[in-house]
């Protein structure tokens, strides 16, 4: 498992490079710690502050049927990557940022982690989004592997992350979207404390601290969240996924972009 938080941002449409990729390097290259390096896959052997040659490398990832883009930090060390996949079972684009340790990103409540992801989630366009300790992400939609005698009977499997069929999970930070509250989900979040009005959408935070979430009022919090906004939107372990899906156009998935 990865240490610290980790923070996923899904969109419902294409990520198109020739729109992102000069805005993304503008917040990354001003924002309070500046990337090291970045590339398509490890060893990361580009340096960070060529904005043309970064442009041209989200241009070359988003022409593949699965081309990642990975920034690295080195002080403090964590990573950002944007998943660009393509085929017939590809459902969204998304970006991620983890190994983000708290005390590196204003302790308990991960301020400085909110503000980057607040300006990624509004700027490029992303539909839902979430970020929380790894550790609750494990509980949600991880399955443990099951061994007998030291042998591997079944792997290790993620599950719910299905999106956008379903809401994978209410988490510490939840992103969504003007289309989901388009969906009614407004007014579920409306004279909730902890909610942050985006200028595409809404972040709600289940507490202060993403430390937390295995208390059991956090836990309860969550639950009374869910109920909130309507059970049948989100997946869970449990009861699996939901009735509701948000509407979307998969087909347009099913290529790589033209370089």
């Amino acid at each position: 498992m990865l240490p610290g938080l980790v923070c996923e941002l899904f969109s419902a449409s294409p990520l198109d490079p020739q729109r992102y990729a000069e805005p993304l390097f503008a917040i990354l290259d001003d924002w309070r710690y500046r990337p090291s390096k970045y590339g398509d896959s490890e060893p990361l052997r580009n340096k960070w502050g060529d904005r043309r040659a970064f442009c041209e490398t989200c241009k070359a990832c988003a022409s593949m049927y699965f081309g990642p883009v990975i920034v690295a930090w080195n002080k403090p060390r964590f990573g950002l990557m944007i998943t660009h996949e393509s085929g017939p079972k590809v459902k969204s684009h998304s970006l991620s940022i983890f190994s983000c340790q708290p005390k590196h990103f204003g302790g308990n409540g991960a301020p400085y982690l909110l503000e980057l992801a607040d300006t990624l989630f509004d700027t490029m366009g992303f539909t839902y989004g979430f970020a929380c300790l790894n550790a609750e992400y494990h509980s949600h939609n991880i399955v443990p592997a099951t061994y007998l005698d030291g042998v591997t009977v079944r792997p290790q499997r993620v599950v719910g992350m299905e999106w956008p069929d379903c809401i994978p999970g209410f988490y510490w930070c939840n992103y969504f979207g003007d289309a989901y509250l388009s969906e009614g989900l407004s007014t579920a979040f409306r004279g909730l404390p902890n909610t942050t009005p985006l200028a595409r959408g809404i972040r709600v935070l289940r507490s202060a601290s993403a430390l937390d979430w295995d208390l059991p009022e956090e836990r309860a919090r969550s639950a009374e969240l869910v109920a909130a906004c309507g059970p049948d939107w989100f997946f869970s372990k449990r009861s699996g996924m939901p009735a509701k899906a948000l509407r979307s156009n998969k087909d347009a998935f099913r290529s790589p972009m033209t370089p």
